[in-house]
């Protein structure tokens, strides 16, 4: 199920009901591995980011352009100097939210088509040092746990958890998200 819930949060990062769903799940895992607690403003910026889907953050692009050009316009066919002013300030700031919101567009949508982490599915799967089978065993991981491919070869993927240990695992006991 973990699989399915972090291939549905790709989907739609900002859904709650998801969220909460995956962190049920992640917590009837065998393996308990914890990241070190982010910095608040990486945590802020995440959560704007992932506030909306790709798609929400193209329509407030829109939204942020069309006004922008409403308030260019105002600036020039305004009368007054007071009324010219705001309406450049505020054309000014709806085109750095139309900026951002753009940006964040283009990050929602390369992260939902990324193909760079996986969840292991066997129930208990060992970490080798290298990419073969005779390599050294480093650790074991259980069914479930969430990992960021790092290198890839022929069958076998380079991974590094969340409390950034690294190995290689065979692309046989897991699935890419």
């Amino acid at each position: 199920s973990i699989l399915w819930y972090e291939r549905a949060l790709k989907l739609d990062p900002g859904n709650e009901d998801i969220q909460h769903n995956l962190a049920f799940a992640n917590n009837q895992t065998i393996d308990k591995i914890y990241q070190s607690e982010e910095f608040f403003l990486t945590r802020w910026w995440k959560g704007l980011l992932h506030a909306g889907s790709a798609k929400t953050w193209s329509i407030w692009s829109i939204v942020f352009c069309v006004f922008t050009c409403v308030f260019i316009a105002f600036i020039l066919i305004a009368k007054c100097a007071n009324w010219r002013i705001a309406s450049f300030f505020l054309a000014i700031s709806l085109g750095i939210c139309m900026i951002f919101s753009i940006v964040f567009a283009i990050i929602n949508k390369k992260e939902a088509t990324s193909h760079n982490e996986l969840i292991v599915t066997q129930l208990n799967v060992v970490i080798k040092s290298t990419p073969d089978i005779s390599g050294t065993d480093l650790f074991s991981v259980h069914e479930g746990i969430k990992a960021k491919i790092t290198d890839q070869t022929k069958g076998w993927y380079e991974v590094k958890f969340p409390n950034n240990e690294k190995g290689w695992i065979q692309a046989e006991n897991v699935e890419v998200i």
